[in-house]
């Protein structure tokens, strides 16, 4: 899984190149996640299903209920520490996608998520939250850093914490809100 920032968009490339079954999210998660894989798109598109605005377009839309497990999940960073700390861009997309895929059991605690970040992102500590996901490898143009001992990750989603106008207008959130015992009206 690789959020569909434009600084992981290469990434995205070379899981394509490496035959790896790619799952993305939309940007913003608004339609949900897509899958890309080599076995339905052809060599010519792959950079352009890559972009941001070619996920959705080029993509196949993947139902919650057929996510499957996630190997890997990749991500960028403004900031990462040696303690698995990370700081993302403020939006919290990342971590939702994460506590979704939580949720619906595609990953576990000991699924691992990789930070591509340049050295210069690399602190001994950054701050964290109950509410962030921490990063077990950080990768660098220089440099593998494996985190030794990282805080434990949210185990699916704070419902009680999350605004009303977020699980609507995150389509994977507002169809769990819909399937569980928090939906109170039809």
């Amino acid at each position: 899984m690789v959020p569909p920032d434009k600084a992981q968009q290469q990434v995205r490339v070379n899981a394509l190149m490496d035959g790896k079954r790619l799952i993305a999210a939309s940007p913003g998660l608004r339609q949900a996640f897509f899958l890309l894989s080599r076995d339905f798109l052809r060599p010519k598109d792959w950079a352009r299903a890559c972009r941001s605005s070619g996920i959705s377009r080029f993509g196949r839309p993947l139902p919650l209920e057929e996510l499957g497990r996630v190997d890997l999940m990749a991500t960028g960073a403004v900031a990462v520490g040696l303690n698995g700390g990370r700081v993302g861009k403020g939006s919290g997309y990342f971590d939702l996608e994460y506590m979704i895929l939580r949720e619906l059991g595609a990953v576990k605690e000991s699924t691992p998520v990789v930070a591509l970040v340049d050295d210069l992102q690399v602190f001994d500590e950054v701050p964290m939250e109950d509410k962030d996901v921490a990063v077990d490898v950080i990768i660098t143009p220089t440099r593998t850093i494996r985190i030794r001992e990282r805080p434990r990750r949210p185990e699916g989603i704070p419902w009680d914490r999350l605004p009303e106008r977020v699980i609507r207008r995150v389509k994977p959130l507002w169809e769990l809100f819909r399937k569980g015992p928090h939906f109170d009206s039809p």
